[in-house]
């Protein structure tokens, strides 16, 4: 008997990934095998989140469907790139975070050594090409810097236990969305020299000061 096949084609983009789980379910729900191939500088991503993706390639090379998320954002405003790949695919990207389900390995997290701090990131794409934005340090506590050596999966308590976040807008402004940050102050910051303005304002429950 043969098995439906649905190829989702979004190879990188840890942020797009976390954010797109939602259509991987939905073509699950109709009764689709969907296998969803990642870069293989992201592999890792596998065993810190519960997919019903199989992120690898098809054997058979053939599928009945193809979901080109890739491609989805060509000729649309900025503000209206992530949603449009939810709009290619036809679904409701409504409570998407419901469908982002982390697989926390706490044991391989990062322990704060400091008792108060400021968690900054100042970086954006994926590594090794990546860009920089400049962030100024807060003043009053220590400033700790998120750098490329772990992945954003290993900073998950760093996070929850900061006094103040400030990030530019990257794959760490979704996976915030499953925390239990406890900051008193949460600063989102643009990707210039790309973009002046936070483009993706409407995905966020949580309380962002923009910094436009």
């Amino acid at each position: 008997m043969h098995e439906k096949t649905c190829l989702i084609n979004q190879p990188a983009g840890i942020g797009d990934i976390l954010y797109c789980q939602k259509i991987a379910d939905y073509y699950t729900d109709i009764g689709y095998y969907v296998y969803w191939p990642i870069a293989k500088s992201i592999e890792y991503l596998k065993n810190y989140i519960i997919s019903s993706a199989r992120f690898q390639k098809n054997n058979e090379k053939k599928y009945d469907k193809i979901v080109e998320l890739e491609k989805a954002g060509i000729g649309v405003k900025p503000e209206e790139i992530m949603v449009s790949k939810y709009k290619l695919a036809g679904v409701d990207p409504v409570n998407w975070k419901k469908y982002l389900i982390l697989n926390r390995r706490q044991g391989e997290e990062l322990i704060p050594r400091e008792e108060k701090y400021n968690l900054i990131c100042d970086r954006f794409a994926t590594f090794p090409n990546y860009y920089k934005i400049k962030i100024n340090p807060i003043n009053g506590v220590k400033n700790i810097y998120i750098t490329y050596e772990h992945t954003p999966f290993h900073w998950c308590a760093m996070i929850e236990n900061a006094i103040e976040l400030h990030f530019v807008d990257t794959v760490f402004t979704y996976l915030i969305e499953k925390l239990n940050v406890k900051a008193r102050r949460m600063c989102l910051y643009p990707r210039k020299p790309f973009h002046d303005k936070i483009i993706t304002k409407s995905l966020w429950d949580k309380p962002w000061e923009y910094m436009e």
